[in-house]
């Protein structure tokens, strides 16, 4: 049980708990996007109770259930898409998008680079892990899940910091797995003691 992170607010203690100490946050809010898809989801809501106040005599209570969705719709994208938080920890990266978690492994990641993009949507063959924006720097991580090899960009109000931490912990855990005993290396131990007590018994 990892002990509660003094520096973790709210949110972060009950949305995304880390299963080791965490070495690096940080977090990112689109603050245009939330504004935008703040105002519409609220305008949404305006027009629904103003449809429940009679605003419109002909129009029917029920209809308020249009607008009422489009508010729902939109703050839950709001959630979804305007702020990201990610937790480096000795054992992996936390990724918490409102609506969606994404863990990667440290020791799962293939590569990470530095990519920018120009465009307001991920390039082919990357999901956008992060708030988007045309002309950001996003770290690109290139890591196993499973037997699936997935390509995400992650974001942050220091990307370079970020990108740096996951280097260094890809590295330390790398660097861990190297040092590991193999299963060989454990039965050649067993043998040599089995075989000690083996040769004592027959002194």
């Amino acid at each position: 049980m990892v002990a509660a992170d003094p520096m973790a607010d709210d949110y972060e203690s009950d949305a995304m708990p880390p299963r080791d100490a965490v070495r690096f946050r940080d977090k990112l809010v689109s603050r245009g996007m939330a504004a935008a898809l703040g105002g519409t989801g609220a305008l949404a809501a305006a027009v629904g109770v103003g449809v429940l106040a009679g605003i419109d005599p002909a129009a029917p209570p029920w209809v308020a259930i249009f607008p009422f969705a489009v508010a729902v719709g939109v703050t839950l994208l709001g959630l979804a898409r305007s702020v990201v938080r990610v937790a480096v920890t000795d054992d992996e990266v936390i990724v918490d998008q409102g609506m969606r978690t994404t863990r990667i492994p440290l020791a799962a990641i293939e590569s990470i680079e530095m990519i920018d993009v120009s465009e307001r949507r991920a390039p082919a063959g990357w999901e956008l892990l992060a708030p988007s924006g045309k002309g950001a720097l996003f770290v690109g991580v290139t890591w196993r899940d499973g037997a699936k090899v997935r390509k995400s960009l992650l974001n942050g109000s220091d990307v370079t910091g970020l990108a740096d931490h996951l280097r260094r912990a890809r590295t330390r855990v790398r660097v861990e797995v190297d040092e590991a005993p193999t299963a060989a290396e454990d039965d050649v131990e067993e043998e040599t003691v089995d075989d000690r007590e083996e040769r004592a018994r027959e002194a």
